[in-house]
């Protein structure tokens, strides 16, 4: 009767996980009042209203905010909930925000290419945005660092998997691409969403065979070219 009822009581934190996901969905595409600074200090949009204000700078920060809050909640919570419940999170963080870096990792090969341009401006925009792309993605792989250990932690105190195995998919969740490869190899050795992984991963993989022959065939292109 107690774990059902615990059980019940800590299916929030996939609530919670969701929220993270689309934080940065609305960060990128919600529309933004804007935050300037006048003579009577912040104020947003037009009418400079504090709630309106405070709805500004919510928004401007919103994944900042949800990577620290990621900590605590874990941090705090995380006997409270099972290892299961920590690997369907991390799951669904990790193929949550797949869409966003793979645009992101278009953006970064674009910015890349461009920089082989003949154009001062091109030379030094190409680097720039790449690195403050990478660095945007990278503070949203943060984000997920949390239930990933959680998960991981538990995994091998439970003996489900091999503490060499949980130390190196530790530290892979640093890297990116690594992060999601480790987890879905780990998932499937529990048996646990192989349908959805072999899908993201044949998509993953389309995908990756389309961006090697666009870069490929930039590359080739721009020889000619000089």
């Amino acid at each position: 009767m107690y774990s059902k009822k615990k059980g019940f009581t800590s299916k929030w934190i996939y609530g919670w996980a969701f929220a993270y996901v689309i934080s940065p969905y609305i960060w990128l595409f919600c529309p933004d009042p804007g935050v300037s600074i006048g003579v009577n200090g912040l104020h947003a949009g037009a009418g400079g209203s504090p709630i309106l204000l405070f709805g500004a700078l919510l928004l401007e920060f919103l994944p900042l905010i949800f990577i620290v809050l990621n900590f605590v909640v874990v941090g705090t919570q995380k006997e409270k909930i099972s290892r299961d419940q920590f690997l369907n999170c991390t799951i669904l963080i990790k193929y949550g925000l797949l869409p966003l870096y793979c645009f992101g990792g278009l953006l970064v090969v674009f910015l890349i290419l461009i920089t082989f341009i003949p154009v001062p401006f091109m030379i030094f925009a190409g680097p720039m945005g790449a690195l403050g792309l990478s660095f945007l993605g990278y503070i949203l792989l943060l984000g997920s660092v949390p239930f990933a250990f959680a998960y991981l932690t538990k995994s091998r105190q439970e003996k489900v998997h091999a503490r060499g195995l949980t130390t190196f998919a530790k530290i892979a969740q640093f890297i990116f691409v690594l992060d999601v490869v480790f987890i879905m190899v780990l998932s499937w050795k529990e048996k646990r969403w192989r349908k959805l992984t072999v899908t993201v991963a044949a998509l993953f993989g389309l995908l990756f065979f389309a961006v090697c022959i666009v870069v490929g065939t930039s590359i080739i292109t721009l020889l000619r070219g000089l």
